[in-house]
């Protein structure tokens, strides 16, 4: 799988963890965000969450920016 960063340049980070949206060459998106914690997905998402997936929250401003690309 190839990844190409498409983050707006806005809201890039240039050290540390960060929030990032990746395109890949299989016509998918790899998001990376602040992972929710147990609690939160039984309480917030019962159900909606598979073993083998996991739930990230992200900021309203770093979607819109995506949006505005």
């Amino acid at each position: 799988m190839k990844l190409v960063e498409i983050t707006p340049k806005a809201l890039r980070c240039g050290v540390g963890p960060c929030p990032a949206v990746f395109e890949t060459d299989q016509g998918t998106y790899v998001i990376v965000g602040t992972r929710l914690t147990r609690k939160q997905l039984d309480e917030q998402l019962p159900g909606k969450v598979a073993p083998h997936e996991e739930a990230i929250e992200i900021s309203k401003e770093f979607f819109s920016e995506l949006k505005q690309k």
